[in-house]
């Protein structure tokens, strides 16, 4: 046995390496957005005509604009981090749906606590955060993909390559910490600790509710205590149950559903895929190219999941509800934002049978679109570095 450990320890150097290397080279990659001026504020992606959507203090801080881009959604979740109780009427003049917004608060929330209170602080800090929560997911996948094959290794650096978490990053998206929270809610569960797990599903559904479909992991516990799991559940609905109130003593209006894109049919699932066929079909550009990669990638991994069902896995459930998701959201949602599915993508590696000869043929399949984070990395990379 002693000489087996020593014998592995070379393999496991070499596969701890490999992952290294992938956290460096993304740190890399994401470099030339950094500014010692304007910190990491190109990734928040303000508009250079878009001052009217920025609150006057935001309009002081030194910080990035993009010129002949449009602003982004993370613009809304910066400012909220520097008004993190919402109630400066000025607050709702620079968001397009303010109810909306503002439910999604937990990253703006960190933001504010790592900047202590200061505007300048605070908004470098939300630009900044997400790159914190990249390593800390990097290490609680680790806890799913041990270094005990180069499988393992290759489904932890899919899923951190996932285009849904690097646009969560290059876009300063509070999507990335809903999912960390995510993981480590499964891992709680996983290890017995149901009330913690309950805490990091509310947690994450601050930091976008349709985190809240993790729930049905609160209920697998062996014993099936099912007091202990309602009670468990109503721990986890209650953040977003408490911050929702708190919405409407302001607003007066949105609920839960308010400016989202839940309500649709497979249809419009159907339809998304009809669209993509004609597309490619007729032109094979980048955009395309993207939607066809992501198209293959979520469509293998919504059938693999739902086909192995165990209820005993925490990972089928959290997988199998976020597939789900994927049949009732409008039009466009699942293509164009893989962000909002990447409990799926995680879900999808954590079962791969790590021993069968389909390995690596639903491995590529499923992981097809990380070719998209070449786009979302490597080439506005390669272009800031000629």
């Amino acid at each position: 046995m002693h000489s087996h450990l020593l014998s592995s320890l070379p393999r496991v150097g070499a596969q701890l390496l490999v992952r290294l290397g992938v956290l460096v080279a993304v740190f890399v990659l994401f470099s030339h957005y950094y500014s010692r001026t304007t910190g990491f504020t190109a990734l928040i992606q303000f508009s250079k005509n878009g001052h009217s959507r920025e609150l006057p203090i935001v309009q002081q801080i030194p910080h990035y604009d993009h010129k002949g881009k449009a602003a982004y959604d993370g613009q809304y979740y910066a400012q909220m981090a520097i008004e993190p109780l919402l109630t400066t009427p000025a607050i709702d003049r620079v968001m397009d749906n303010p109810p909306y917004r503002a439910r999604r608060i937990l990253a703006s929330w960190t933001a504010y606590l790592a900047g202590l209170g200061n505007p300048a602080r605070v908004l470098y800090a939300y630009a900044a955060q997400t790159f914190v929560i990249v390593i800390l997911l990097a290490v609680l996948l680790s806890r799913t993909f041990p270094l005990s094959d180069w499988r393992s290794t290759a489904a932890w650096t899919a899923c951190l390559l996932t285009p849904g978490l690097m646009t969560s990053v290059r876009f300063a998206l509070p999507d990335a910490l809903g999912a960390t929270l995510t993981v480590a809610a499964v891992l709680a569960v996983q290890s017995r600790r149901v009330w913690l797990a309950a805490c990091l599903i509310g947690l994450a559904s601050l930091a976008r509710e349709t985190f809240l479909l993790a729930v049905p992991i609160l209920w697998i516990a062996p014993d099936r205590r099912i007091v202990r799991s309602m009670a468990a559940t109503l721990l986890a609905v209650a953040p977003l149950l408490l911050w929702q109130d708190y919405l409407y003593s302001i607003y007066r209006g949105g609920g839960l559903t308010a400016g989202g894109h839940i309500g649709n049919s497979g249809s419009a699932y159907l339809r998304d895929v009809r669209m993509i066929v004609r597309d490619v079909s007729s032109r094979w550009g980048r955009a395309e190219r993207a939607a066809a990669f992501v198209s293959v990638s979520m469509l293998v991994q919504m059938i693999f999941v739902l086909t192995r069902f165990n209820w005993r896995s925490a990972w089928w459930w959290c997988g199998s509800a976020t597939g789900g998701l994927m049949l009732v959201v409008t039009p466009g949602i699942w293509v164009g934002s893989p962000r909002v599915f990447l409990p799926l993508a995680f879900a999808f590696n954590a079962l791969l049978p790590r021993n069968s000869r389909w390995f690596w043929i639903l491995f590529m399949a499923g992981n097809l679109f990380v070719l998209v984070t070449i786009d979302i990395l490597v080439v506005p990379w390669w272009r800031a570095w000629r």
